[in-house]
């Protein structure tokens, strides 16, 4: 049903009445981090975790993607030091 009096009322009105998005470049460029939101998350980890836990937490992601690795392709797990 098109409505030429409502069409020319605003296309936003128009739009929000059949349902389509208002906007669509926040629907294309929603998922895609930027250099602010990469520094926005950085910040908050820093503040969450502080520095000195930083790297032992780095260091037990890394031995969990190995083993994680490592049991995937059946290959027997590396003894620690």
């Amino acid at each position: 049903m098109d409505l030429p009096g409502l069409r020319q009322a605003g296309s936003a009105t128009f739009a929000a009445r059949r349902g389509r998005a208002l906007s669509t470049h926040a629907t294309r460029t929603m998922g895609k981090l930027g250099t602010t939101e990469i520094i926005l998350i950085v910040a908050v980890i820093l503040l969450i975790f502080g520095g000195k836990k930083i790297p032992e937490l780095m260091r037990g992601l890394g031995r969990g993607m190995r083993e994680f690795k490592d049991a995937k392709e059946g290959n027997e797990p590396k003894s620690e030091k």
